[in-house]
Order: C-alpha cells, then structure tokens, then sequence
C-alpha cells in the first residue's frame, strides 16, 4: 500500500512539476513567413505558441518584432496568437527585410 502512495505522489508531483516548467516557458514563434528568399512577397505572418494579446482589445498594441525594412508597411494583430504585417505593394527584388523579435518587458 505505502509503494502505490508512493508511485502515486512521484507520479503526481512529476506531472505537475512538468505542467509548472511548460508553463514558465516565455511564449515562442510557432511559424514565421517567408523565410529565406521569396518572390511577391505581399504580407508576412506569425504564429505564436500562446495568446499574445486579448482578442478585440481595440487598443493599439507594440509590434512583436524590429522591422528593418526600406519598403513601409502595417503590422496587425489578427487575432490573439497570429499577427501580420503587409506592404504597401509587392517587394521589389532584391529588397531585404529582416524582423528581429522584441524582448517582453517583465512584469517583475
């Protein structure tokens, strides 16, 4: 009897201890588009692994990433974990873009 307590207190406290490490992870980008060189290119997006902003929060929020861009553009949340960012027109060839991601200020 005292081994199943035993079993199970080492299987709860793994469970949750791994339930506690995946939820102090810092949020990521799941998907990032185009990457490398891309022709017509009109719009890039990412996804992010959890909810970034309230979903209808008409507030303007921060950009995720640094844009460093010669073309300009409008970076939109289109919904809580995608977000978007679309050029005036079509890039040009030849035209380099990169998007650094910010650092989350801590609520510390």
């Amino acid at each position: 009897m005292k081994t199943r307590r035993a079993v199970a207190w080492l299987f709860a406290s793994w469970v949750l201890g791994g339930a506690a490490a995946v939820a102090q992870q810092p949020p990521r980008v799941e998907l990032f588009s185009p990457q490398g060189t891309a022709r017509r290119v009109r719009q890039v997006r990412a996804r992010f692994s959890e909810a970034m902003v309230p979903i209808g929060d008409p507030r303007e929020t921060v950009a995720p990433f640094e844009i460093d861009c010669a073309e300009k553009g409008t970076g939109r949340w289109a919904d809580s974990r995608n977000w978007v960012y679309d050029f005036e027109r079509d890039l040009a060839a030849g035209v380099r873009c990169e998007f650094s991601a910010r650092r989350r200020a801590s609520s510390a």
